[in-house]
């Protein structure tokens, strides 16, 4: 399970975090490359794809995240 992006006391975050559900441990992957809020998100072959968000005003674009190569694009 990956866990993206939040905010922390005003602070936009952009976190990618890795949860592995089966030892419960948690890895840091590759930031996201805007920090932001209240984004949409797919996983969808091999990749997970983020679109719009927040970050004092709408973001009008969309990433994509690569699990194998631990990028963004």
């Amino acid at each position: 399970m990956l866990i993206l992006g939040g905010e922390e006391k005003g602070v936009y975050l952009g976190n990618n975090t890795l949860f592995n559900l089966a030892s419960h441990e948690f890895v840091e992957r590759e930031p996201m490359p805007e920090a932001k809020v209240q984004f949409g998100c797919i996983f969808f072959g091999g990749h997970v794809f983020v679109v719009g968000g927040w970050r004092e005003f709408f973001v009008r674009k969309a990433e994509m995240y690569s699990l194998a190569s631990d990028k963004w694009s």
